[in-house]
């Protein structure tokens, strides 16, 4: 959890450093690429195999989710952050049909995810009146968000389940999320040379924190841990704190509406009533 802390606010300070949000994508997880073939070298060579190649292809889908998370970022940590735990609840829905985690459900968390939708109808019906792009914008980055990262999340737990080890599955997660990352630089004509040593130090150190939290998670959910517990603890990790980090540190309180006040409460009783289901 403290891994994921640090990522987020990591990620939060680059984005705000990226004038092109895709060159910053195409840093961090060239950063983490690298990082991930080393540790493969130093640990030993491992046998590759061809279902690696649909890791490679979940991580390149996860590259899209990821880069709307810094679209969202850069317009509201502390809003965006808040929709973390969404991605813990609808991933609920898959791992209770397909693995057999009905157990979670409980009228706490039925009581939580009705908060929930409070919250989104509140954020959703402010960004409909406003005619501030801003704001629009980051109501799709976020549902964008939420939609890809649920997939690939889900994505973790079937592979740690076919016990993909943990080295090969970073490398090709991250060598996907890369090229993804290429593409968006090819889509938006963006020349990732023109950077700044300092951005380059920004960039690189989301790149390590991400590899570092999820080798962290995916070890987790290999050694038996059940997603459904997981993804919420993650969400606690990527939300309440991060929120708090938004409108203190950045000073993002200032921009928050009488009726964004009503949502980020809305979802802050939610995120804690799901959490401590």
């Amino acid at each position: 959890m403290i891994s994921i802390i640090i990522a987020q606010i990591v990620m939060k300070k680059a984005s705000d450093r990226a004038e092109n949000k895709a060159i910053g994508i195409f840093y961090q997880y060239l950063a983490a690429a690298l990082l991930a073939w080393l540790f493969w070298f130093l640990l030993g060579p491992q046998k590759l195999e061809l279902g690696f190649l649909l890791v490679a292809l979940t991580g390149l889908v996860n590259s899209a989710g990821n880069y709307y998370q810094w679209r969202a970022y850069g317009l509201s940590l502390s809003k965006t952050s808040l929709f973390f735990p969404l991605i813990g609840i609808i991933v609920v829905i898959p791992a209770v049909i397909f693995l057999g985690e009905s157990y979670v459900w409980n009228a706490q968390m039925f009581t939580g995810l009705l908060f929930y939708f409070a919250a989104i109808l509140v954020f959703f019906r402010e960004q409909i009146k406003s005619t501030d792009t801003g704001g629009s914008n980051w109501l799709f980055y976020t549902l964008a968000m939420v939609v890809i990262l649920t997939i690939t999340n889900f994505a973790l737990k079937l592979f740690a389940l076919n016990l993909i080890f943990v080295t090969n599955f970073v490398i090709f997660w991250y060598t996907g999320s890369l090229a993804g990352s290429l593409f968006l630089l090819w889509k938006e004509r963006q020349n990732p040379i023109k950077v700044s040593r300092q951005n380059l130090a920004w960039f690189s150190a989301v790149g390590v924190g991400l590899i570092v939290t999820i080798s962290l998670g995916y070890q987790s959910l290999g050694l038996g841990a059940p997603l459904s517990q997981l993804g919420p603890l993650h969400g606690m990790a990527s939300s309440v704190i991060p929120s708090a980090v938004g409108l203190v540190l950045f000073q993002e309180a200032k921009k928050f509406s009488l009726r964004d006040w009503l949502g980020f409460a809305l979802g802050l009783v939610a995120a804690i009533l799901i959490l401590l289901r």
